[in-house]
């Protein structure tokens, strides 16, 4: 079914659409496209909460190798079931069924497979159309052998079928309970149940079309294969203990490779599969696990029903039985194949450190390891260190890079010469770079300062040196890629040249974040050219730029009141579904959002001109929203920025009241889609400003020497007396919400003045003290409180009157705001009795205050049913205080002498 490019597509209606193919009926879902109706913005109705059961979201976008087509789904499309949406990018035309599981393109860009529901696995070819059906399949793959292309598949009866797209069979098995294919796509390894207590490994040459029976006994399990299919592996549970056997092209049979009684192994180790099961690079090792049946790590003098706790502890005892169970020690170790000597590489408080995924890609012949004992936040606890070294897999041979330190290194990375290992030390506040060959380590960034490397809303946090953006890339085998709070740098591991700033510093003068983002864009003629993303801080403006890393020409190729990716982490790099790019083109498919535009997938080939290639626009049918960007001065003279949402129907004639939703720096979501979609923990916002309330971002700034409560309040007093120029604004009906962290700002705020008609707080700190001396997921909170949003700046102990000033529960006297909390007693993050001691503080005082406590929920709400209670509760609260409302019948409620 082909459809005009100019059809104006509002509605996706889909019925079965018979056409014949080959002789045959096949079923294919058409798009029925309504032409869009204006509706004038009277008529258009509020959002309302239970609106989401029928709301629309364009989702699992991907984009063909050649660029020449690209799919997406509708979610909820019709209601409780999605749209598959494939289109042609270079001709006008498209198709769409319901419902495709795990669509993908064949690797040649000829082919479309899927399954449809009834277990219907299809094949569409892209240029004729011609759609081959196969019934009751359960999964498939994908292939290409020389130039053609296959489908792999099992049915609901474990049949394993390998046939061509035009449906020649080329090859089957019975009883097969999995499979495996080697990366390369040249062998099968096949795991066939002959009877109750008899399994079969066939292995399978693709080129060859020849298979063989490898191995028959027990059943195996965690199936593994090398890059080309030339190695196999597989774990066997014996009664004798695991065990791992292996195979290789030159054998006939599968043997015995290690077992619980080969040398090596102790009687207090099992063999077994973990993170790094895999075979090294070179195809010599194999990598597995030993894990300790002993817990001889953990030390249980004492009886079980009795708890000993030792200021001398590195751990809290809580960190063991937090989950109930004391953890089991694992540790990565090799095996050599051809001589069976097997090296334990890791002990005890040991652990893989820097990055995985250099590992999993058989750069494994040295790797870094961290050594800890204690929790790293407690850089008090004199039992509390962390060492790191070089591990060479070969031999297992270690070489210490750093030791017994009481702050760990951050952004480790072995160069792609394996010559140099960087690193950030945030206790020196410098990167610095070690020679593996002499073991000489190098200062490089001594001259520039630490806040140059940290995330720029961290600036003024009082260890934001301690979290770095990292080393993100690298210019050749001896330079770096290092990202700064703004602009990138280049830095030479040698030491011998200065760093240098790859964008020119344009990033600080513009306020714009530069982030490599994305993959290498070209690289022609020896010219290393990549594509930074980019965020404009003051506008809120997102795009590209192109970076040429030999001349550092710095160029623009588009920036627009839009977003793409996690809006609330600028320095991320994009992936799907939000951004895909063609593996032979430099062609890519994107999906922006804006506040009145719902996220829609862009086709492109510049990144400077977008073209739209779906529209799933839900919000069109309701009084939607507009937002405004606010800029504003505190007392200080400090600039501050905040988001206004207005609904669609905007009279300034009006008086509206105003919700102040809160927490640290939101300004940047100017340019998000708030979807129509309830969140776990906050307010709709979009069903607010619907329903004719405006809702406020302000953001808020917190610098040490000043206390947190007194940044905050700052900050907020600032927002409010900005807004007092507007008429429209009802200066006395105004709310004020957050949660977490916002639930901390909001009993602050509440505490310290009468501004706000009511309030709503959602898990919120009330209380600094206990805080600092609770326990997070078995751990202390105690120097948790110094950075992150709470900003104490220095433990309990040493600084007492900051944690009492900025504790809201001791200031509850001053309280006029009604105040509704939300928090739950299976709350791991911050612990409910917070909210608890401040409502029952509260109370004592006959405070108007109520507790909203969804048993076992967690920090936020996580089941949709109970999502809406809270809004429509939370909507009641604000209609009687800032609408003047009747009140709701569950606020009025209580337990009495006469109702108990």
């Amino acid at each position: 079914m082909i459809y005009s490019k100019n059809s104006i597509m509002l509605n996706l209606l889909l019925s079965q659409w018979r056409i014949k193919v080959k002789g045959f009926i096949k079923i294919v879902i058409p798009l029925t496209i309504i032409f869009q109706v204006n509706i004038s913005l009277a008529q258009k109705p509020p959002l309302q909460l239970d609106n989401y059961k029928s709301w629309t979201n364009i989702e699992g976008g991907s984009i063909s190798n050649d660029g020449k087509f690209a799919f997406y789904q509708i979610e909820n499309t019709p209601v409780s079931t999605d749209a598959f949406i494939i289109k042609s990018m270079d001709k006008d035309w498209m198709l769409g069924f319901v419902t495709l599981s795990n669509p993908c393109f064949s690797d040649d860009s000829r082919y479309l497979f899927g399954i449809l529901p009834g277990d219907t696995l299809i094949s569409l070819n892209l240029k004729t159309k011609i759609i081959i059906k196969i019934p009751n399949v359960i999964d498939f793959k994908s292939l290409k052998q020389r130039t053609e292309n296959l489908l792999i598949y099992r049915d609901k009866e474990n049949k394993l079928v390998l046939r061509d797209v035009n449906g020649a069979i080329i090859n089957s098995w019975l009883q097969v309970n999995e499979y495996i294919i080697s990366p390369n796509r040249s062998n099968f390894f096949i795991q066939k149940c002959i009877s109750k207590d008899t399994f079969q490994i066939v292995s399978y040459d693709l080129v060859s079309n020849v298979d063989k029976v490898i191995y028959e006994g027990l059943a195996p399990s965690n199936l593994l294969t090398n890059e080309s299919g030339s190695q196999f592996a597989f774990l066997l549970h014996t009664d004798n203990g695991n065990a791992i056997w292996y195979f290789d092209k030159s054998m006939s049979f599968a043997r015995e490779l290690i077992s619980r009684n080969s040398p090596g192994i102790d009687s207090t180790k099992s063999i077994d599969v973990g993170q790094f099961y895999m075979f090294s690079g070179d195809g010599e090792r194999l990598f597995f696990y030993l894990t300790d049946l002993s817990h001889s790590h953990i030390q249980q003098s004492q009886p079980s029903d009795l708890e000993i706790w030792s200021y001398q502890d590195a751990y809290l005892k809580s960190y063991y039985y937090n989950n109930g169970e004391i953890p089991i020690a694992a540790y990565l170790s090799i095996i050599q194949i051809h001589s069976g000597e097997i090296v334990q590489l890791l002990h005890s408080n040991e652990e893989i450190a820097g990055d995985f995924d250099d590992f999993r890609s058989g750069r494994d012949s040295i790797f870094l390891v961290k050594s800890s004992f204690g929790p790293v936040n407690e850089r008090w606890n004199t039992s509390s260190r962390t060492s790191y070294s070089i591990c060479f897999s070969r031999t297992g041979k270690m070489i210490p890079i750093e030791t017994n330190r009481s702050i760990p290194l951050e952004s480790l990375k072995i160069s792609p010469n394996f010559r140099y290992i960087a690193y950030y030390d945030s206790e020196r506040k410098n990167y610095y770079s070690y020679t593996v060959a002499t073991g000489e380590k190098k200062i490089l960034t001594s001259k520039i300062s630490a806040k140059s490397f940290t995330n720029y809303q961290m600036e003024n946090y009082p260890i934001s040196y301690t979290w770095p953006l990292g080393i993100v890339g690298w210019m050749d085998e001896n330079n770096m890629i290092v990202q700064g709070n703004y602009d990138l740098w280049s830095i030479d591991l040698l030491g011998m040249r200065a760093p240098l700033n790859l964008t020119s510093f344009v990033g600080e003068k513009e306020r714009i974040v530069f982030y490599p983002g994305i993959e290498n864009f070209s690289s022609k003629n020896g010219k290393k050219q990549i594509i930074l993303t980019a965020f404009n801080t003051k506008t809120k403006d997102y795009g590209f730029y192109s970076l040429n890393l030999n001349t550092h020409a710095l160029i623009m190729l588009s920036m627009a009141p839009r977003y793409c990716g996690a809006i609330k982490d600028v320095y991320t790099k994009l992936s799907p579904p939000e951004f895909l790019r063609a593996k032979e083109q430099n062609f890519f498919l994107i999906r922006w959002e804006n506040y009145n535009r719902a996220p829609n997938y862009f086709f492109s080939k510049d990144l400077k001109k977008f073209k739209q290639i779906s529209n799933n626009q839900p919000q069109t049918k309701y009084n939607w929203l507009t937002a405004e960007l606010h800029t504003y001065k505190d007392s200080l003279g400090n600039f501050y920025q905040g988001v206004l949402y207005k609904p669609e129907n905007f009279d300034k004639k009006n008086r509206y009241p105003l919700i102040m939703n809160i927490y640290e720096e939101k300004s940047n979501l100017l340019n998000s889609f708030p979807s129509g979609i309830l969140s776990p923990g906050e307010i709709s916002i979009a069903t607010m400003v619907s329903a004719g309330y405006l809702v406020f971002l302000p953001d808020i700034k917190k610098e040490l020497p000043k206390h947190v409560g007194e940044c905050i309040m700052r900050s907020i007093i600032s927002a409010a007396d900005h807004l007092k120029q507007y008429e429209w604004i009802d200066q006395k009906k105004l709310g004020i919400c957050g949660g977490s962290t916002g639930g901390f700002e909001t009993n602050y705020i509440i505490t310290h003045t009468d501004r706000f008609s009511a309030a709503i707080s959602g898990a919120g700190v009330s209380n600094m003290i206990t805080q600092a001396t609770m326990l997070r997921n078995g751990n202390s909170n105690i120097n948790q409180l110094n950075g992150f949003g709470y900003m104490m700046g220095a433990s309990l102990p040493e600084d007492p009157i900051t944690y009492i000033k900025n504790s809201p529960i001791l200031e509850v006297s001053k309280v006029h705001t009604p105040l509704l909390i939300l928090h739950n007693t299976g709350d791991n993050s911050v612990s409910y009795t917070h909210s608890q001691s401040l409502f029952i503080a509260l109370r004592s005082l006959q405070k108007k205050v109520w507790w909203l406590n969804y048993k076992n929920e967690g920090h936020g709400i996580m089941d949709m049913d109970k999502r809406i209670d809270y809004n429509k509760r939370a909507i009641g609260f604000w209609d009687y205080y800032l609408k003047e409302r009747p009140e709701p019948k569950w606020m009025k409620d209580h337990l009495s002498v006469t109702n108990r």
